[in-house]
Order: C-alpha cells, then sequence, then structure tokens
C-alpha cells in the first residue's frame, strides 16, 4: 500500500511539472472535433463539441466553450477581419452545426466586444436583422451552411442568441483561437523541466 501512495504521488508530481493537472479541462466533457493551424498568424484553432454519454459529439454553451479554451491557454475566436471570417467559415462550416465565435454584449448591452482582446468589433456579418437581443440574447453563433430564416439564407452569416447548445435543427459547436500552434522558448523550457523531473523520478523508482 505504501509503495503505491509513493508512485501515485510521483506521478501526479511528474504531471504537474509538465503543466497537465493545472487545466481543470482535462476532466471536462469537452472535445476537440477538428484543429488547423492558419498560415496567416500562425494560430492553433479547434473546434469544440460536447461529448455525449454515448461518445458522440453534441452541443456546447459559449460559457463552457471559453472556460475549456481559456483553461487551455485560449479564447473563443476573435473574427475582427473579413479574410478571418472567410477563412475559420472554411475550415469549420458545416450543414451539421452552428458554431460560437467570441463576440458578446454579456457586460454592456449593445456593446460588443471579443473576448479574447476586449476590444470593440469594427467587423461584423451579421444576418439581416441581427443582433436583436430577442430573450436577452448575448452571445454570438455562426449560423450553419443551408440555414435559411425569415430573411433569407444565412450560411456563414452571424446571429446573437442565448447561452445554450442548440439554434433551432442544429447543434452549436464552438471555434477557439488557443494562440501559437508553436510554444514559446518559455514553454518549452517548462516542459523541459517537467521532462528532466519525471526522469528522475523513474530513477529513484
Amino acid at each position: 500500500m505504501a509503495f503505491t501512495m509513493r508512485t501515485t504521488l510521483r506521478g501526479a508530481l511528474a504531471l504537474c511539472a509538465l503543466g497537465v493537472l493545472a487545466s481543470p479541462s482535462l476532466f471536462a466533457a469537452v472535445v476537440v472535433v477538428e484543429s488547423t493551424v492558419w498560415a496567416n498568424n500562425g494560430h492553433l484553432y479547434n473546434l469544440l463539441a460536447n461529448q455525449s454519454a454515448t461518445g458522440g459529439n453534441t452541443g456546447l454553451s459559449w460559457t463552457d466553450a471559453e472556460n475549456y479554451a481559456v483553461s487551455n491557454g485560449g479564447h473563443l475566436a476573435t473574427v475582427d477581419f473579413a479574410d478571418t471570417q472567410d477563412w475559420i467559415w472554411s475550415q469549420f462550416g458545416s450543414a451539421n452545426y452552428n458554431y460560437w465565435i467570441g463576440l458578446t454584449d454579456r457586460v454592456n448591452e449593445g456593446v460588443y466586444l471579443w473576448i479574447g482582446t476586449g476590444l470593440a468589433a469594427t467587423y461584423t456579418n451579421w444576418y439581416p436583422g441581427e443582433p436583436n437581443d430577442f430573450n436577452n440574447e448575448d452571445y454570438t453563433l455562426v449560423l450553419r451552411s443551408g440555414f435559411s430564416g425569415g430573411n433569407g439564407p444565412g450560411g456563414g452569416k452571424w446571429n446573437d442568441y442565448q447561452d445554450t447548445t442548440f439554434f433551432y435543427d442544429a447543434e452549436i459547436y464552438a471555434v477557439a483561437d488557443m494562440g501559437n500552434a508553436v510554444p514559446e522558448p518559455a514553454s518549452l523550457g517548462m516542459l523541459a523541466i517537467g521532462a528532466a523531473l519525471l526522469a528522475g523520478l523513474r530513477r529513484r523508482a
């Protein structure tokens, strides 16, 4: 029993050194469905969903998606230029799901800010008649390919919505910008320290 406890403790210490246990999202139901790097800025973008009890992917609320992204060093995507909108849509636009981005007016109604930068939106791509704050809608989703509402087709257009997981006839996923795809030198150094500590613990075991 004592040997098992020591071994478990050593393993936990090693994981902490590598920064693994520092992220509470390790135990969340959020899953990364797709990942891709945008050559224009070198950032890694993740498509996030929630994992159902049966193992399939289901919708994800804006808050859960943002919390997961933050706990892993990112934020929901900032779409501040048309080329950013076009690239993200080309990578993640789908007929099967809508997706959250990082634009919200939850702090000051009608004042839309990017959660990742704190800056006001200068570029927008709203669906006609949006945002309308119907039933207190504070979060921005991108409508799925093939969506057609009362004001016409809307694939790729933005809609303000409540903090929920489903929009009319499709799940809501999320696109997160996780920052630089290649770790900064300081991060690489921490990983090296963690690896050295892990190796030392193994030699002593």
